[in-house]
């Protein structure tokens, strides 16, 4: 009986010790983002009550990207023990030169929907819902995918040195800088539209992303109440369709946002087989 009020009290102490006063400030440094996946619809029109798997291999310009971010702040914690201060902190977008992604496409009547996966190189997930018709497409889509990004950053941590069981501790306040590599989680929403002029679609198809989606990779024992702002994604381009099994694309996609501070341009190039 006695052992099991042990256990008992050694579980409750194990999830209540991440109650404890613990909080962290970022104050500058660098965070690599990946670039977000366009996803188009099938940029063709396909026959009625039909389906398609797709593959398709991507070829991106390979340079790193940073922009500044503005306007980024780490809101006061509920201990009020850190102040709210400005986060100076850069975006280094990177790309990958070569993403794949294989899909499966299908449409009924003019109903058209996809799903698929891809590798850039980590993992992602999309899925797409649209009408597509003789002339031209519009469609909704999401994706999801996980990251492993580097972080260089500066951060101040305070733990106010309550224990749950056990003697309490000194209080501390500490500031030191951070370098390493992260798992991190990507989610994103967007929308695209084709018209279509013969065997060619002419594209668009921008999106919104939120990267870093949550604030636990860092150190999941401090509370971060610094939110990392999303950005939007705008790719124009160009696609020529081939007997409906082989495509060939060209495009670039803008990336901008409200705290970004420049615009970036990243031009890419692609080619698809349907089957």
């Amino acid at each position: 009986m006695l052992g099991r009020k042990n256990l008992i009290l050694a579980l409750v102490a194990f999830v209540l010790s991440g109650c404890v006063g613990r909080t962290m400030n970022i104050l500058q440094g660098d965070f690599d983002v990946s670039n977000a996946p366009v996803i188009r619809g099938a940029e063709f029109n396909m026959d009625s009550n039909s389906n398609k798997r797709r593959a398709h291999l991507e070829i991106r310009d390979p340079r790193n990207q940073e922009t500044r971010l503005w306007d980024v702040w780490n809101e006061r914690n509920q201990d009020d023990h850190l102040p709210k201060v400005r986060a100076d902190i850069n975006y280094v977008f990177t790309s990958f030169p070569v993403a794949f992604d294989l899909e499966w496409i299908f449409k009924k009547e003019l109903m058209y929907t996809s799903f698929g996966f891809g590798l850039d190189p980590m993992p992602y997930g999309k899925a797409s819902v649209g009408v597509n018709g003789s002339v031209g497409e519009v469609g909704a889509s999401l994706f999801w995918g996980a990251d492993f990004n580097y972080a260089s950053f500066e951060n101040e941590k305070y733990y106010d040195g309550t224990m749950f069981m056990g003697p309490s501790e000194e209080p501390s306040d500490e500031i030191e800088w951070t370098k390493d590599r992260y798992f991190s989680f990507r989610v994103g929403a967007g929308a695209y539209a084709s018209l279509f002029i013969g065997s060619f679609a002419l594209t668009y198809a921008p999106s919104v992303s939120f990267p870093w989606f949550l604030k636990s990779y860092f150190d999941s024992n401090y509370e971060i109440s610094m939110s990392f702002p999303s950005f939007f994604t705008n790719y124009f381009g160009m696609t020529y369709t081939y007997h409906k099994q082989i495509q060939a694309s060209v495009g670039v996609s803008v990336v901008n946002g409200m705290k970004l501070g420049n615009r970036l341009y990243i031009a890419s190039t692609s080619v698809s087989y349907l089957f």
